[in-house]
């Protein structure tokens, strides 16, 4: 607490030194901004942040939020409900019709709409096809407005922000621990010079403490910002796979009427091939066309038919 009382008149420094336009003072704050931009928007992301408006947020919540983040509660979307509003819809429910609903793969697909005929005692038939769709004779089917639904790619998922604070509120918090940082230094060798702390309570108040709670300022949000690059990715990779799932879908629905069953998407790439291969190895037979490697989807498109 003590270092934010010597805080203040740099603060009133800066500010003064601020209004006056000379080309060192241009200098040293372009510097900083370049610093800034370099260290500090990777480790809060505050570039996604400019909407959030901070009048209202008192500053220990600001502070709060730039090392631990702010409570967001995400409202999880509701696939069961989303599955049986397509359903009340007097739509057939089968395998491809629940992935396009969801995006999920095969095996959880299964899983999920297996959980719900034995949750709401639907029933498993067959048709003339041997195409398996899933009934719900105990759900009441209305002209319900409410019965909305909506398909996967429909849905981008967005990446959660490590904080709501805007850029320059980020940049005055992480400026006042980089104060307190330098400063427990700076008494550190001046207390050093005058007599013996290290085996002094001083010791630890002066220097220990502030420059433990300075490093973890910063260290925790690091580790957040790590930790998100995965979360970034995994939520890009499913928005791509949502996409693709449409483009699938509008192949097959452009090929009903005739025999064509082979399919690659428009991008070629072998990860996101592979994973297609691997988490729907029913609906998209692997197979071979010309010599390459494509996708059987005549099962698939025998489920869209249904």
């Amino acid at each position: 607490v003590g270092y934010f009382i010597f805080f203040i008149p740099i603060v009133l420094y800066i500010k003064i030194n601020k209004s006056i336009k000379t080309p060192m003072n241009r200098f040293w704050y372009k510097l900083y901004d370049k610093i800034y931009d370099i260290f500090f928007n990777f480790l809060t992301n505050s570039k996604n942040s400019n909407d959030f408006q901070d009048s209202e947020r008192k500053f220990h919540t600001k502070v709060f939020s730039f090392v631990f983040g702010d409570d967001v509660k995400v409202q999880n979307f509701n696939h069961e409900e989303n599955i049986l509003n397509f359903y009340k819809n007097k739509n057939l429910l089968t395998l491809s019709k629940i992935v396009d609903l969801t995006g999920f793969s095969e095996e959880r697909a299964k899983n999920l709409i297996i959980e719900m005929v034995i949750k709401y005692d639907g029933d498993i038939d067959v048709n003339e096809n041997g195409i398996i769709f899933y009934t719900f004779e105990n759900i009441n089917i209305t002209d319900d407005k409410n019965s909305e639904f909506s398909f996967c790619w429909s849905r981008v998922l967005e990446s959660p922000y490590l904080n709501m604070n805007s850029i320059e509120e980020n940049k005055r918090v992480a400026t006042l621990n980089l104060y307190n940082f330098f400063i427990s230094i700076y008494l550190y060798i001046y207390f050093s010079k005058i007599f013996v702390i290290q085996d002094s309570i001083i010791f630890f108040f002066v220097y220990i403490f502030p420059m433990i709670f300075s490093t973890l300022f910063y260290l925790i949000p690091l580790v957040r910002r790590v930790n998100h690059i995965f979360v970034e990715k995994n939520i890009n990779f499913r928005n791509i796979i949502s996409k693709k799932i449409k483009e699938l879908n509008s192949f097959a629905k452009a090929n009903m009427g005739n025999s064509n069953e082979f399919f690659n998407f428009s991008e070629k790439n072998i990860e996101f091939d592979n994973y297609f291969f691997k988490n729907y190895p029913n609906l998209l037979a692997k197979d071979f066309n010309d010599n390459s490697v494509v996708f059987n989807i005549k099962n698939y498109k025998l489920e869209i038919l249904s």
